[in-house]
């Protein structure tokens, strides 16, 4: 019997709305101990945009894993960090989430 396979597919667009205007994420996709990555990198970091006042922080950063499963419980959850660069140049936590991800066509 031929395994069943996972593969996780999107992108982190970009975030606004916080205090700091110069933004980049960190993240991390965690599951449980059915899913063995096949191929693909379960966590990184964003580059750091910094926009023009009122507009949106652009990251456009792919996700792309492989998973194998021998089952569903520890589906995938995706953790994020939203961190800030202040005046002085020092990273500052502005932002935090996690979300389970999900079959289909979802915008985070």
């Amino acid at each position: 019997m031929a395994a069943a396979e996972l593969h996780l597919l999107g992108q982190l667009s970009g975030a606004s709305g916080f205090p700091l205007s110069s933004l980049f994420c960190k993240f991390s996709i965690e599951s449980g101990s059915n899913f063995r990555v096949l191929q693909g990198a379960v966590e990184g970091q964003t580059q750091c945009d910094q926009p023009n006042e009122e507009e949106m922080a652009v990251w456009s950063h792919p996700i792309d894993v492989h998973y194998t499963l021998k089952g569903i419980d520890g589906w995938p959850r995706l953790k994020l960090e939203v961190w800030g660069v202040d005046s002085f140049g020092r990273n500052e936590l502005v932002g935090y989430g996690v979300c389970m991800l999900q079959i289909g066509r979802a915008h985070v």
